[in-house]
Order: structure tokens, then sequence, then C-alpha cells
């Protein structure tokens, strides 16, 4: 009776890698994708400081998300869900060749993520936070339900997809994880976190950005208490919601982060 509960416990734990492992390899698909979108933006022939401003933003926040999630998995000591989604990362970051370069401190902060690594702190800034707070009291939490229920619904049919093929990843998780686990522990014995500033080179440099917090919006007790002039602020959030909304029908992503969530959305205590 015990070897059975034994092996039925085996079982469940292997079931669980499997989500866990599609699930953050899911999230950095979606990464991905997101950084593609800038990249394609940057390309094009006079890119927006405004928008870039933004887009760097979202990428930020993206990234600290991610950094919830790996540290989700450090805690409960799951090392191997983040070994063979680096492995994933890592294929992915091959693909994007040259076009790389441009968003090289994104890609690091990201592996140091998987890597397990003591991540700095990241900030985003004070326009991009009014402007989201903004558009919340202007109809925008309507959209985030919406975008949230479309979540949920894609993470369940993840969380199916890897139940029901549970064998098959099993079996490409154990091979990935064998061929990456030395590149692994050297990979995060060379590789350092980068900061504040080099996170926003993409949109030019931190020098003259206010970096902020979500304290500080009009309704706030501390709005009052910030540095900049009010009536510039104003014309800052106004512009940079313009631009998010026309900037030549590229996307901007949609990752402004107040609260990091739960690892996974669960449902009866269950992936």
């Amino acid at each position: 009776m015990f070897g059975k509960k034994k092996a039925q416990r085996q079982q469940q734990i292997d079931q669980q890698m499997e989500v866990k492992t599609q699930l953050i390899r899911s999230q950095i698909d979606s990464m991905f994708e997101q950084f593609e979108n800038v990249i394609l933006y940057l390309k094009t022939d006079k890119p927006s400081p405004q928008f870039l401003l933004t887009l760097n933003d979202s990428a930020v926040s993206i990234l600290k998300l991610l950094g919830a999630t790996c540290k989700d998995h450090v805690d409960s000591k799951e090392k191997n869900v983040l070994i063979a989604a680096y492995a994933h990362f890592d294929t992915r970051k091959q693909e994007m060749g040259t076009d790389g370069r441009v968003i090289k401190h994104w890609l690091n902060y990201a592996e140091c993520a998987l890597l397990g690594k003591k991540l700095n702190k990241l900030k985003i800034s004070q326009i991009t936070i009014d402007a989201a707070h903004r558009n919340m009291q202007q109809g925008g939490m309507t959209n985030f339900l919406d975008n949230y229920v479309g979540a949920n619904h894609d993470t369940q049919d993840i969380v199916s997809d890897a139940q029901r093929n549970r064998e098959q990843y099993k079996s490409k998780n154990r091979e990935v994880i064998a061929d990456k686990k030395q590149s692994y522990e050297e990979r995060k014995a060379m590789i350092q976190c980068p900061g504040q500033n080099k996170m926003y080179d993409v949109a030019g440099g931190a020098q003259n950005i206010q970096f902020g917090s979500s304290l500080y919006h009009p309704s706030s007790k501390y709005y009052h208490q910030r540095p900049r002039d009010d009536q510039e602020n104003k014309q800052q959030d106004k512009t940079a919601m313009d631009e998010d909304q026309n900037e030549n029908g590229y996307p901007w992503m949609n990752a402004y982060v107040i609260k990091t969530p739960s690892q996974t959305i669960t449902r009866g205590n269950k992936p």
C-alpha cells in the first residue's frame, strides 16, 4: 500500500512539473513575440521617442513578471523546470540572430531570471504609470477583464495539453535537462544581471526618465509629493496615450504590472 501511494505521489509530481514547464515556456514565447514587435518598430523610419518609452516600460513589466515566476520555482526548489525553460529560452534567443543585440540587456535580465539569480529591482516610468491609471479610469478595466478571461482560457488549454501528453513532455524534458544542465551552471556563474539604466537603452537611456510608483497617480494622496511639474506630467501623459493608440499600427505591449500575480491560474488548488 505504501509503495502504491508513493508511486502515485511521484506521478502527481511529474505531472505538475510538465504543466509548470509548459506554462513558463508559453510565457517565454509571449515575451519573445512582444520583443519582436519592438524590433520591428525600431526598424521603422522615424520611431517616436515617446512610444519607445512606452514599449520599454512594457518590456520591463513583462520581465518583472517573468522574474516573479522564476522566483516561485526557485523557492519551490523546482530547478529542473527552470533548466527546461532556459533551454527553450536559449533556442528562441538564437533564432533572433543579430536582431537580439538591440535588446541584449532585456535578454540578459530574462536569462538571469531563468538561471535563478538574484535580480535587480526595476521601475517603470512615472508617465506610463499615470497613463495606465488614466486609461483604467476611462474604461480600461473592461478591456483588462476581457484579456484576463482570454489568458485564463489559454492557460487551461496549456494545462490540458500538458496533462494529455505528459509522457511525451516528460521524455523530452528529461533529454533537454540532461543536455543543458552543465551549460546552465556555467552560464549562471558568468552572467551579471543588468540594472535599471541599462534596461532603458532601447528608449534612449534612463538619464532623463523619472521612474516612479503606482502610488503617484492623480487620485493618490502621494501625488503632490512628486518633484516634476504637474502641467508637464499631464501633457506627457496625453501624448503617450495618443501615441499608444495610433503608432503605425504596431501593437503596444499590454503588460503594466501593479502587483505580480501568482505563477499560475488555479482551479480547486490545482494548476
